[in-house]
Parts: structure tokens; sequence; C-alpha cells
């Protein structure tokens, strides 16, 4: 999440089999904006502006701090939401055309650096609340076989509680060598992580490592605490 990503022959592939199968049109999409901020303080009295004005009116946006995420550039990400490619097409046309937007590129200038972007589509979904949940870990992962991964993905997250939320989201544009995020979401990151000592250490993860070995590549884990939502 947040980190720079490119889309590989392997990522390429698993979009054309997904579209094969129907799937690549009808699920959430998410646009992350990753940043290295300054001044906080302006930053987020300049989200509040855009989120307020008449032409972003419905969108869902999230602003998360980082806690833990290796080395990369950045100290928070922007995690908007979209029902379907329409909905982000016509969203972004409108913001790019509002002098509100202008505004808010003025006031951001010189409190924040934009340092990464990527575009993801939700492909699995399991619990709910994670607009409200104040810990997310996202799995940074290189996937060469995506339909078994979802597969067993779906089958391991249908089979254990969970803290909250977990999802499964493909990337379809960005730069790095990634294809798919794993996020899951709890209360808070003491929660969070005692669900991680639980579930790692459980025979039904267990036997999931074993079989996606051969296709799958964690390449890290980051975490993040939530800052403000923004939802009409």
């Amino acid at each position: 999440m947040g980190i720079r990503i490119r889309l590989t022959l392997a990522g390429a592939t698993a979009i054309a089999t997904l579209v094969a199968a129907g799937m690549a049109s009808a699920e959430p999409l998410e646009a992350v904006y990753s940043f290295d901020v300054r001044n906080s303080a302006v930053m987020i009295k300049a989200l509040d502006s855009i989120m307020a004005s008449p032409d972003t009116k419905g969108r869902k946006a999230a602003l998360w701090a980082v806690e833990f995420d290796g080395n990369n550039p950045r100290s928070h990400v922007l995690v908007t939401e979209y029902d379907g490619y329409e909905a982000y097409e016509s969203m972004s046309a409108k913001r790019r055309g509002s002098p509100d937007w202008l505004r808010y590129l003025l006031t951001t200038r010189d409190a924040a650096d934009l340092t990464a972007n990527i575009f993801l589509i939700q492909r699995y979904v399991r619990g709910g609340g994670w607009r409200n949940h104040g810990a997310l870990a996202a799995y940074i992962m290189t996937i060469t076989d995506p339909v078994s991964y979802r597969a067993e993905f779906a089958k391991l997250f249908d089979s254990v509680d969970n803290p909250g939320s977990v999802r499964l989201m493909e990337v379809r544009a960005g730069g790095g060598g990634v294809t798919h995020v794993a996020l899951i979401t709890a209360p808070s990151f003491a929660g969070l992580n005692n669900y991680f000592d639980k579930l790692l250490a459980s025979d039904a993860y267990l036997a999931f490592a074993r079989t996606v070995r051969p296709y799958r590549s964690i390449l890290t884990v980051e975490m993040y605490r939530r800052i403000k939502t923004w939802e009409d």
C-alpha cells in the first residue's frame, strides 16, 4: 500500500484471466496516494476543504499515518474509494475542473510531496468496519497465479475469525513489481497484532502458506494508524 508498484507480465496475465472470468469490472476500486508530509496540520486542513467541496460530494476517503513500512519515503497515505470505473472517471473529472482543487494544490505545495500512487481493485472481502477501524496491516505481495491465490485466500479467511475486516486487492496500475495487497484492519494496533499472533501460528494459516508458497512472494508488511475519514 503506497509503495512504488510496477505491473508485471504476471500481473497483466492475471488481469486478462480475470476479465475472461467476468470479474474485472464489478468490484470496488481504490486509488491510494502516498505523501511525505512536512506539515500535517496544513495537510489535514486542506483535505477537509477539498472533501467539503461540492465537486467531491459522495467521495469516501481516509488518511492514514505510517507506523511501520520498511524504508519508504512517505509518512501518510490517502485512500479514496469508488464504486466502479465510471464513478472514478466522473469524480476525477469534477475534481480536476474544480477551483477548490487548485486551492488545495497551492495550499499543500510546501506542506507535502506526493511520492507515489496506485490503483487497486477489490477481489475479496470478509468482515466490515474498515472505514472506522484505527489500525491497518498491508501485506505487499507478488502473486504469479492470481486465480489460485484468490481461491486459497478466500478458503482461509472464510474459515477463520478476523479482527474486523480482511480484503484482497489486485494492483491495476502503479509500478514496482507488486501485484496484490492483502489488507487487514482492527479497531486498535494491539487488537490487530494479537490477531496476527493467533492467525500466523494456526494450523489453517500454516497449511495455506504451504499451498501458496510456489506462487506467492511477500515483499514487505506495513502497518498504519487512521488519522481521519471523510464520507458523505
